[in-house]
């Protein structure tokens, strides 16, 4: 009561001249607050209306939720004045440490009449904010259950519903009920989204800034979960230029990366990576990227399945490059030559591993470094049962054939108000420096810088592949969400792994006196390109 008396005299100047009497007569104190805090719930400009449900473990317990969400019992609610509220944490929980609060009906229309403090509301229970400094009535829906969590400078409420009410007229609340903000509509039309990227922002297109101050996310040190494949630095390679690129698009800029809200937001969530090696450094990446968030709290051991202890998001990636069947799918020996491999197009080769994609709540495909053999065509097993054969294929008719498959999977078993299904493009190659009027015979090997030109289109990328993809995947009856990151990543000729990787196999003689000859143009070092993959796909994922 006496911290009630202190906040109202810091309210209202001329309450602090009575605060003698508050000591003397606690009903003088308990009338005081009614009126002032009344005076603030006018004074305001917005109020946001806030409505927990809890999940309930019984029909009782439901319908009891429900009676109250319809108005037929009283609402007991909470108000919450002053903008001195502050966030900490406490283990897995959240506080909200604010200076008063007051528990009223919500039947009465006339204001909080008091009541002792609470530190959280119950179920059903109805918060009122009052918004300081904020010009905008809305806030974000987050979901279902009632959390609280930083997005930069802002915090957000997890929440299931929100309606909305001026305090200057509290009587047009239906109308707000019936006409939803946009960015409430986007949270029911795609999961995950709490707001949305102008449609005049193509954040695919743009250019690389160098950024020493925000780039990288992480060290390569510091993250101690990347793939020996993409760690440049430890296998010799001394610039980091390639480390301090930040992707800026054209007229817009992107949400900056939070660990913390991402996994807030997808608590409890399951995601998977699901492709080839390029897939794996963007899952590699993801988790670096997240580390922030759960520190030392990640399970040693396999990378390949990740959970958080604190927020219990699993992140893994599942080996599959060309998605159906092949017989490169051992996820640890596959390295067969080009024109061996052999993509299994009969009846059942797709449930080879999509049996191993159900239960996610987000997936990101990516397949096409593997089927890139030096040749138009490539071998494919056809057939059905004990009848098959091995029948040559031209490259860009298999593989619409496999995304086709791909897609009519998804249909069939992903439910898009439940799951966000993402297709990563093709990751180009720089195996030509002639293609960006470098030197003659040479390749990425000791390239520093990336390429300026904005209609640069190097000869490591298919445009007719990725017509396939528009085709396919834009006639989809499922929401996919396209990450188009082939033209960005086609400037980055600085930022493969060239030589600086662990090596799989021994190294002849004449390999070593000329590192051109076994440089690889085809992966990337992390931290690096893939950090700003797993940027644009943060985005995407809940800003569309």
């Amino acid at each position: 009561m006496r911290s009630l008396c202190l906040i109202s005299s810091r309210k209202n100047p001329f309450f602090s001249f009575y605060l003698i009497p508050c000591i003397i007569s606690v009903a003088i104190i308990y009338l005081a607050v009614v009126y002032v805090v009344d005076f603030a719930y006018v004074r305001e400009q917005s109020v946001v209306i806030i409505r927990f449900e809890h999940t309930t473990t019984s029909s009782a317990q439901a319908k009891e939720v429900e009676e109250k969400r319809m108005g037929k019992k009283a609402i007991p609610t909470l108000a919450i004045q002053g903008n001195k509220g502050k966030l900490f944490d406490d283990e897995d929980v959240t506080f909200l440490r604010l200076g008063s609060i007051e528990r009223h009906s919500s039947s009465s229309q006339e204001g909080p009449r008091g009541g002792k403090n609470s530190t959280n509301p119950d179920g059903g229970d109805v918060t009122l904010i009052h918004l300081h400094e904020h010009e905008e009535k809305r806030i974000i829906t987050l979901g279902k259950d009632a959390k609280l969590f930083d997005e930069g400078d802002v915090t957000f409420l997890h929440l299931r519903t929100v309606d909305y009410i001026s305090a200057q007229d509290k009587g047009d609340r239906k109308q707000h009920q019936d006409e939803p903000s946009s960015i409430q509509e986007k949270e029911i039309a795609v999961p995950f989204a709490v707001g949305k990227t102008d449609e005049k922002c193509d954040v695919f297109s743009g250019r690389w800034v160098y950024d020493r101050k925000s780039r990288p996310h992480y060290t390569e040190q510091g993250c101690g979960l990347i793939n020996p494949q993409f760690t440049c630095q430890a296998h010799g390679r001394r610039d980091t230029m390639y480390q301090h690129w930040r992707w800026q698009p054209n007229g817009c800029s992107l949400p900056s990366f939070n660990a913390t809200f991402m996994l807030e937001r997808l608590r409890g969530r399951r995601i998977l990576y699901v492709g080839d090696s390029l897939g794996g450094g963007m899952h590699n990446s993801m988790l670096c990227l997240l580390q922030s968030a759960y520190r030392s709290q990640q399970n040693p051991g396999n990378v390949e399945t990740f959970k958080t202890k604190k927020f219990h998001t699993v992140v893994k990636f599942h080996w599959s490059p060309f998605l159906v069947e092949s017989n490169c799918d051992n996820p640890s020996v596959h390295r067969v030559p080009a024109p061996d491999r052999v993509i299994h197009l009969n009846e059942g080769s797709l449930n080879t591993h999509a049996q191993h994609w159900k239960g996610y709540d987000i997936l990101i495909f990516d397949t096409y470094t593997w089927w890139l053999t030096g040749f138009k065509r490539v071998k494919t097993l056809q057939g059905r049962g004990n009848m098959t054969y091995v029948k040559d294929m031209e490259m860009s008719k298999a593989y619409r054939v496999v995304l086709k498959r791909m897609v009519d999977w998804v249909e069939k078993n992903m439910d898009p108000r439940k799951t966000r299904v993402f297709f990563t493009t093709m990751s180009p190659t720089h195996w030509k420096s002639a293609d960006w009027r470098g030197e003659r015979d040479g390749n990425c090997y000791n390239q520093v810088l990336p390429i300026s030109n904005p209609n640069y289109w190097g000869s490591g990328t298919s445009k007719a592949i990725m017509r396939v993809v528009e085709e396919i995947i834009g006639s989809s009856k499922y929401p996919f969400t396209v990450l188009n990151i082939t033209q960005l990543s086609d400037y980055r000729k600085d930022a493969h792994t060239t030589i600086y990787k662990h090596q799989k196999y021994n190294l002849s003689p004449e390999q070593l006196k000329n590192p051109r000859s076994y440089t690889d143009c085809v992966h990337w070092c992390l931290p690096g390109l893939q950090d700003t993959w797993n940027e644009l796909f943060y985005n995407k994922l809940f800003f569309p």
